[in-house]
């Protein structure tokens, strides 16, 4: 599937629950995220990635602020940024985000929903498509960044049949 196309499907299922929130979502350019080619992952859980980083991201964006996604090519990969302005999250909780039942610091928290598996699950989904998923501090809040594989890493380039899993 394109990168475009993913974006898209992925901003789509949240972009209601942006609205009602009060949070400005934005997305890259159509034309540039279609030239992006395609990329080697599940359809399915490539957007479950995205949608739960895009809805972490909106629940911790104040109303009025912006959640924002940026793509950008790294070799055999292509790298998915979502950045909110949740505020950051404090420095001892970065390595702890992607653990199963963390659920971090309650000032964060605009709301009491989730349980704490959504960072864990997207983790665990992302790599097992020989992706990876990190997170860090950004100006007034928080990147997730996800790189996905545009080429089959377990192939040797000679069989043009393979295609995505």
């Amino acid at each position: 599937m394109s990168v475009g196309e993913i974006l898209r499907v992925s901003a789509h299922g949240v972009a209601l629950v942006a609205e009602a929130d009060g949070v400005e979502l934005q997305l890259p350019p159509t034309e540039h995220t279609d030239s992006l080619g395609e990329l080697f992952v599940s359809q399915a859980e490539t957007v479950r990635v995205l949608r739960n980083l895009l809805d972490n991201a909106i629940r911790h964006t104040p109303e009025g602020g912006v959640v924002s996604i940026e793509v950008s090519e790294v070799a055999n990969a292509v790298e998915v940024s979502v950045i909110d302005q949740c505020g950051g999250i404090p420095a001892p909780d970065l390595e702890r985000v992607f653990d199963v039942a963390f659920r971090g610091d309650n000032a964060r928290r605009r709301d009491g929903g989730g349980g704490g598996l959504g960072l864990a699950v997207a983790r665990e989904l992302t790599e097992a498509q020989d992706g990876s998923i990190a997170v860090s501090n950004h100006a007034g809040g928080c990147c997730f960044s996800v790189q996905l594989p545009t080429a089959d890493p377990h192939s040797d380039g000679d069989d043009p049949s393979a295609g995505p899993r």
